[in-house]
């Protein structure tokens, strides 16, 4: 199996749990919200369940945007600049970006053997605080590899044609 396939399997197995994810994270809110207002009473999980969801799906989103592509940015000097200094913007902006990430997956692997040391579990679920807190080193480190592999092998800009972009107007879908 080429590299090139895998990565393509990764992708969509990562967009399908995020799915999946979301889906789970409203199905749970809506049963709270009836069994608190219709039955006075509701799992006494299910907003722990949440928080750690919404942290879960808002990292995974990023980690897919770094992928994409799909994060704001400011480009006005990138659309003033040769097509040539463009990409080495780009490179300079995928390396701090990717100096940033790494940053938080260190600070954050820290703060997970911290928890794991002091032995701290959640409230509801008594799961050891170091499982919901690892997700934030493990997709920091999914978005530094991410900027990384941007600067070795760069996307095409928007305003940059591409083979299917040569052939059609930007009119037309």
């Amino acid at each position: 199996m080429n590299f090139g396939r895998v990565v393509r399997r990764l992708a969509a197995f990562e967009e399908l749990a995020l799915g999946w994810l979301l889906l789970g994270l409203a199905v749970l809110a809506f049963i709270q919200v009836v069994l608190r207002y219709a039955f006075h009473t509701g799992f006494s999980w299910g907003e722990e369940i949440s928080r750690y969801l919404c942290v879960l799906l808002t990292l995974m989103g990023a980690a897919i945007g770094v992928r994409t592509g799909a994060h704001f940015s400011m480009d006005a000097l990138r659309r003033l600049a040769s097509p040539f200094w463009a990409r080495i913007l780009d490179a300079v902006v995928n390396l701090v970006c990717a100096a940033v990430y790494a940053t938080v997956c260190g600070y954050g692997t820290m703060q997970v053997l911290q928890l794991n040391r002091f032995g701290s579990t959640s409230p509801a679920l008594s799961l050891p605080m170091a499982l919901p807190y690892a997700v934030i080193p493990l997709f920091a480190l999914v978005m530094t590899l991410r900027s990384l592999l941007a600067v070795i092998r760069p996307r095409n800009a928007p305003d940059e044609p591409t083979p299917d972009r040569a052939t059609k107007p930007r009119w037309q879908p």
